[in-house]
């Protein structure tokens, strides 16, 4: 059985990995789409 404070600790570090990868992906796709509504307005 681990310690209370070593399961938080580990749960907290991979919701950091997660949120981080969630905000990457997201910054991503803002960025795909915001680049394509603008080639749409050119051409």
């Amino acid at each position: 059985m681990k310690k209370p404070a070593e399961v938080i600790r580990r749960a907290f570090s991979l919701l950091h990995i997660v949120s981080t990868q969630l905000v990457q992906l997201y910054f991503w796709l803002a960025l795909n789409s915001f680049c394509f509504s603008s080639f749409d307005r050119l051409s």
